[in-house]
């Protein structure tokens, strides 16, 4: 509702309230905005996102992403990209022609690389019949060569289906293991095998660790930062809850 108001000084106080209340909790990434075009209605990620006007959802992403950020908090920019559908979303590919890609979808991805946002979220989706996060076109070749991002790319919850990804451009995989409590990940040993083998450099590794490292130090979270003071799976257990109330008069 804010963002449909088209009241910028709103749309500002709302993204510094949200970063200040992730911050008080310990929060160092905030896992948004979101920014796909909800081109079906049904889609069950709409409520998340701005609506399906590619210039109000670009301006309201760009402005969340400042005052987030000028809160202290890395911004996540997601889905990347065409993630428009609920439904057999982790199988479903989305064709979308350059042209179309460049003037509805990326572009808002776009505003948020000028925002200076930390980081782009990968979607569980296909593009083009390669998935989102192991798509080198979209990736490497749009997200960091075409339009210059430095931050890191990190997948969806389980979204990363290999270890080459990190050759296509994902720099992180989210929340780690390959399935839920398995303890294993495409990450982790399995990508230090791959760079002993030769299958992904030295130098891209050192990549994948500056950009995310370098999204830290960008918002001084290395000084002064709160540490977590919650646990999400468990807001009972009192010893990892602290009950900090970050409620204000917004």
């Amino acid at each position: 509702n804010v963002y449909h108001s088209w009241n910028h000084p709103l749309m500002r106080a709302r993204g510094l309230a949200l970063g200040q209340e992730f911050k008080g909790k310990g929060v160092n990434i905030a896992l948004g905005p979101m920014m796909n075009m909800g081109c079906v209605a049904q889609g069950g990620r709409n409520w998340e996102g701005f609506g399906a006007d590619p210039f109000l959802t670009s301006e309201s992403a760009y402005k969340m992403i400042l005052c987030l950020q000028n809160a202290g908090v890395q911004a996540t920019a997601k889905h990347f990209i065409n993630n428009e559908q609920e439904h057999f979303c982790t199988s479903e590919s989305s064709n979308v022609d350059d042209r179309t890609q460049h003037e509805i979808y990326v572009h808002l991805f776009l505003c948020s690389v000028m925002a200076g946002v930390s980081s782009v979220m990968c979607s569980y989706n296909l593009i083009n019949e390669t998935y989102a996060c192991n798509n080198d076109k979209m990736l490497n070749d749009i997200l960091k060569r075409e339009y210059g991002f430095q931050g890191f790319v990190q997948s969806d919850w389980s979204a990363t289906m290999s270890t080459l990804s990190a050759v296509a451009g994902l720099d992180m995989t989210m929340p780690g293991d390959i399935i839920f409590d398995s303890g294993n990940s495409y990450f982790g040993g399995n990508l230090m095998d791959h760079v002993n083998d030769g299958y992904i450099s030295m130098a891209r590794l050192d990549d994948m660790a500056t950009r995310i490292i370098a999204a830290w130090y960008f918002l001084h979270q290395d000084k002064g930062y709160p540490a977590t003071n919650f646990n999400v799976f468990y807001p009972n257990d009192e010893a990892t809850n602290q009950h900090v109330n970050m409620q204000a008069d917004h």
